[in-house]
């Protein structure tokens, strides 16, 4: 039976970027990016079947809309009871995220790589890791507006932010620009 909104925390409702649907042990869950923040749908019983069966049926970095109880929140992270998740219209920042997916070298150093799976970067040096940022691309960050599009990237461990610039994102060649000292980073696409 579908609950009352507030019935597991704050209503909550918005547009959010799916990541992924995993089961690990006895645990299953899925989980979607919005606004630097990483939620997490446990399958508890709680969200409806049908929910997570329209979950599981999207890729990394598909565009939905999700509505449901805001149960708790951490530091970067938040758990989450819906009640609906649908796939909405697809905006130009959901096209250059997707075009961005991947893995992805530095031209200047080709030790250094990351991979881009739905709204998350996995970077690394030499192969060995070095972090994860949520990623989100937005008309401003931070203090920086009018020059976008903006990629905003928040460290998982540390919650520290980055913004840069899109200069171009083609399907083999992709440039950004770190802000606030706009230095201009190239990569080249492995995949």
């Amino acid at each position: 039976m579908l609950q009352p909104p507030g019935t597991y925390g704050d209503p909550y409702a918005e547009a959010a970027t799916f990541q992924q649907c995993l089961s690990e042990g006895d645990a299953s869950y899925c989980s979607f990016h919005s606004s630097g923040t990483k939620f997490f749908v446990y399958d508890d019983g709680r969200t409806p079947g049908h929910v997570f069966s329209t979950l599981r049926e999207l890729w990394p970095g598909a565009p939905i809309t999700v509505e449901g109880d805001l149960e708790a929140i951490y530091d970067r992270t938040a758990d989450v009871v819906l009640r609906s998740a649908i796939p909405r219209p697809w905006t130009e920042a959901d096209t250059l995220l997707e075009r961005m997916q991947g893995t992805w070298y530095a031209v200047d150093d080709p030790a250094e790589r990351f991979n881009i799976l739905g709204a998350e970067r996995e970077s690394s040096y030499d192969d060995a890791y070095i972090s994860l940022e949520y990623l989100s691309v937005r008309d401003q960050c931070d203090d920086f507006a009018g020059a976008g599009p903006y990629l905003y990237a928040r460290d998982e461990e540390t919650g520290d932010d980055f913004c840069y610039v899109i200069d171009s994102v083609g399907d083999y060649r992709m440039t950004l620009m770190y802000l606030p000292d706009g230095h201009f980073l190239e990569y080249r696409n492995l995949d």
